[in-house]
């Protein structure tokens, strides 16, 4: 005899389904209180938080936010959550914030970097603007005015915006420096800039590099995320299994477990995707699911070795 509540996967997210898909609260409200504070990812929303205080920067000048690390550390929820902040403080000031998320404006298109991929977000970013009505009337003829000239028009989007509008840009990620330094060359007033750099082949103080080129113009807000700390692993598991308790059935994991992962486990992504599968594949094969059963070290072992072959076979 069941108790009738649900069987449920503790790791998934309210609205979204899959391991790896990031927390996005400009867009869902009830994914801000997921934010866990594994790796350096809570000291990197402070620290924004406390340079972006009065958007004093952003209103007059413009502002571009760099986020910097490797594959798979978070820099995609981080930066949703500082899209979601700035829209919140915004609104307080009964300023309009809107989102615009170009992370995937690139992801299949087959368009070349400098000029080509430049023009093409661009023309992302004003479709987006003006489906969403914060485009002046005027807006159109600006652009014509420029036409061929896409920094004219970078530089001239703060004229296109309507009143009391501020566009917050999620730009697609880059392993690119010059990417960077050319969009925070045409930082322009009501217009943030957020954006991914992945070290990938570059070393690391290459992104000392960029800010230095920046800071002459246009100084960014740059947050580095690393990876995962000692009780990361622990802290995040126990607030997920601890969150959905009263909600439906799952099984558990003990201390030891949990402690081993924290020695196995690299990255935020690897972490999030190993957790979400193993409790998944239990759904999936009806395996046992309920508070008696526990999810042993053996069966993430298996979950893991699964999830690195299928992504050696996308590569």
């Amino acid at each position: 005899m069941t108790d009738g509540r649900p069987a449920l996967n503790p790791f998934s997210l309210p609205e979204l389904f899959g391991a790896r898909v990031p927390l996005r609260p400009w867009q869902i409200s009830s994914h801000e209180p997921y934010y866990v504070p594994v790796g350096n990812t809570q000291v990197a929303f402070d620290e924004f938080t406390r340079r972006m205080d009065t958007l004093t920067t952003l209103q007059r000048e413009g502002q571009l936010v760099l986020v910097a690390g490797e594959s798979g550390c978070g820099k995609t929820a981080l930066i949703n959550r500082c899209a979601w902040h700035v829209r919140e403080k915004l609104a307080a000031a009964g300023t309009t914030g809107v989102v615009v998320n170009l992370q995937r404006a690139l992801t299949g298109m087959h368009v070349a970097p400098g000029n080509e991929r430049f023009a093409f977000v661009l023309h992302q970013l004003c479709a987006e603007l003006d489906s969403e009505g914060a485009l002046r009337p005027d807006a159109d003829a600006i652009a014509k005015k420029y036409e061929g000239q896409p920094e004219a028009i970078y530089r001239q989007l703060h004229n296109m915006l309507q009143p009391k509008h501020v566009a917050i840009v999620l730009l697609p990620p880059s392993d690119l420096p010059d990417d960077v330094v050319r969009y925070g060359a045409l930082s322009c007033r009501k217009v943030l800039f957020l954006t991914e750099f992945v070290y990938g082949s570059h070393p690391k103080d290459v992104v000392d590099e960029i800010v230095a080129e920046l800071e002459r113009d246009a100084p960014p807000v740059t947050l580095r995320l690393g990876g995962l700390k000692s009780g990361d692993v622990p802290m995040y598991i126990k607030d997920r299994l601890k969150r959905h308790e009263s909600e439906g059935k799952f099984p558990r994991m003990t201390n030891e477990t949990m402690e081993t992962l924290d020695l196995m486990l690299q990255s935020v992504a690897q972490m999030q995707s190993a957790c979400h599968e193993v409790y998944e594949q239990r759904l999936v094969h009806g395996l046992e699911y309920d508070e008696s059963s526990f999810v042993d070290l053996p069966e993430i072992a298996k979950v893991m070795k699964d999830l690195a072959s299928s992504r050696r076979g996308k590569a």
